[in-house]
């Protein structure tokens, strides 16, 4: 297992103290999902560079294909689904005052808690935040 102090103290080597703030924040209604923040303190290029990495939450585990509504509007209860299996990638679109489609495509159902300061290493770490670093770089955001 690795820290959260740590896991800074790795980031703090690509991202120097002085132009980038390294953090770790919580979100959730019960605090259970933690992001490792990123970001730049002053402007680089007249921008402020930053990104977030999910580092506790849940991850899908077991997956089922079902007809999944396209309609972006919940004002108006959906209707039933299709009542027959599709094939993947398929829209059926049922008219009444109100058009809706459903398309069959797989859906997470099942979920498990991960903490990836469990299962990563610090070289793990040390990977990410120089592949992040470099991926920066490429695009010509220097520091």
């Amino acid at each position: 297992m690795i820290t959260k102090e740590e896991v800074i103290s790795i980031f703090h080597r690509y991202f120097l103290e002085t132009s980038w703030k390294v953090w770790f924040g919580e979100s959730g209604f019960l605090g259970q999902f933690v992001t490792l923040g990123v970001k730049t303190t002053v402007p680089i290029n007249g921008k402020i560079y930053g990104q977030a990495f999910q580092i506790v939450g849940s991850r899908p585990t077991k997956y089922e294909w079902r007809w999944v509504s396209t309609r972006d509007d919940d004002d108006y209860p959906a209707p039933e689904p299709p009542d027959h299996p599709g094939i993947p990638g398929e829209i059926v679109t049922i008219t009444r005052e109100i058009q809706d489609s459903w398309e069959w495509k797989e859906t997470p159902v099942e979920f498990e808690h991960f903490d990836l300061l469990d299962e990563l290493s610090s070289d793990d770490f040390e990977k990410m935040a120089k592949s992040y670093a470099d991926n920066l770089r490429a695009n010509g955001v220097e520091w």
